[in-house]
């Protein structure tokens, strides 16, 4: 955050067209507080300055505030003699690209999406950032997180192994605690990659350390050292259900009806706390017995303190709502279920488009089909779940809460789940 407040110090804006900064703080700029999200064949480059809201002072609902310029610069070079300045000026509202290719370090949205592969594809997590944030609450610096000189600190306590994992900035390694022999997983985040949004790690963590529940990861340790963070969480011996579903093309209804009530409780329990999750789908749900869930990666999640706009988590299990930017609640999870539970029944994803345009247009259209051969030999109730947690209307979504009571579901009950 102390850089993006020297950042902002070196900026003005004027009328929302010009930006003057010298040339070291545009670089940084540049290299530092910009994202780059592909539109089919064209970018939009977005430049984001975080600040902190001042006026609560309530430590566990820090407010997140962005300033967001998403216009198309010119960037010219100023001589006066003494110094010289970069300006970059608004030349019209098309999207382009205005800084050397070399720094194009963004992903499609979409490039795992095909609408020719039926098998589910693993996707890059996105985070849009736009200016309306205000109901987003967000912990502050976590007191959980142990600081230490380096990793040589951390292996005085456990044995970290193998990359059993990796995601955008992160690998994710097998490790034994040495007190006692316990396999954990420990999650290596690289600072720098995270370009500013660490704080995103902080709430992850101090969430995850006030959270118990049977179907939500519990974390073990955190440590942070000057470039990394080091998480450590129980390990999950039978991997995710996205590689399940892979390996066997599909699941069951009994399996995926039990599944599916696993991470309805597990939403429950976070939706009743006015947490939001934001990025349900099958990489994130870990078996730690061959079909017991347990719901992993809070990097999104956030106190739901009204409506939200931020556009962020894989794009086929993204929400209409979330793509219209109209605002959202927690019930935006509950269509992510559902999509979730289409690919357990039948193996592939309810939207597939060749571009990301077309697979949002698809999404923000909510007419999931279920007309194709793979469905004729799912159960009627199973398509009535699938059709009522995909509803358009959120409000005509089930409570997390209400699906233990759909009669696909009902037949199994938490504890004759947790008992077996």
């Amino acid at each position: 955050m102390s850089s993006a407040s020297t950042l902002s110090r070196s900026i003005s804006f004027r009328n929302n067209s010009f930006c003057v900064m010298n040339p070291l703080a545009a670089s940084e700029f540049l290299s530092l507080w910009s994202h780059s999200f592909f539109f089919g064949a064209t970018i939009v480059v977005i430049f984001v300055v975080f600040c902190r809201n001042r006026k609560n002072n309530n430590p566990h609902e820090n407010l997140l505030l962005s300033i967001t310029i998403k216009r198309c610069f010119q960037i010219l070079s100023e001589d006066n003699g003494n110094s010289k300045k970069v300006i970059m000026r608004a030349r019209s509202s098309s999207v382009t690209v205005l800084y050397d290719k070399r720094h194009r370090n963004g992903v499609s949205l979409d490039r795992n999406n095909n609408y020719a592969a039926r098998e589910v594809e693993k996707q890059p997590r996105m985070v849009h950032t736009s200016s309306r944030h205000v109901n987003e609450g967000f912990f502050g610096v976590s007191k959980w997180i142990q600081r230490v000189d380096g990793r040589q600190d951390i292996e005085k306590h456990y044995e970290i192994g193998v990359v059993i994992g990796k995601g955008n900035f992160s690998s994710v390694h097998l490790t034994k605690r040495k007190e006692d022999g316990t396999k954990c997983a420990l999650k290596q985040v690289e600072k720098r990659a995270m370009r500013g949004k660490c704080f995103f790690v902080d709430n992850e963590v101090e969430m995850l350390s006030l959270i118990q529940h049977d179907h939500i990861i519990s974390i073990i340790d955190a440590f942070s050292t000057e470039n990394q963070y080091f998480i450590v969480f129980e390990h999950a011996q039978y991997g995710d259900l996205y590689e399940t579903i892979r390996k066997n093309g599909r699941i069951e209804e009994p399996d995926a009806a039990i599944i599916t009530l696993q991470v309805a409780s597990a939403l429950t329990y976070l939706h009743e706390r006015n947490v939001v999750h934001r990025d349900v789908k099958p990489e994130n749900l870990l078996l730690v017995d061959k079909f017991s869930v347990k719901l992993c990666d809070f990097g999104l999640a956030c106190h739901v303190l009204g409506p939200l706009y931020r556009i962020c988590g894989t794009p086929t299990y993204c929400a209409p709502e979330v793509l219209l930017e109209t605002g959202y609640s927690t019930l935006c999870d509950i269509w992510s279920l559902g999509v979730v539970l289409y690919v357990m029944l039948v193996g592939y994803a309810p939207f597939r488009a060749p571009d990301q345009t077309r697979l949002f247009k698809l999404i923000m259209q909510a007419k999931p089909n279920m007309d194709m051969p793979e469905w004729k030999s799912i159960s009627m109730k199973a398509k009535d779940l699938v059709s009522r947690l995909m509803n358009k209307s959120e409000d005509r979504r089930p409570l997390a809460s209400q699906i233990v009571s759909h009669p696909w579901i009902a037949p199994f009950t938490m504890d004759n789940i947790d008992d077996e």
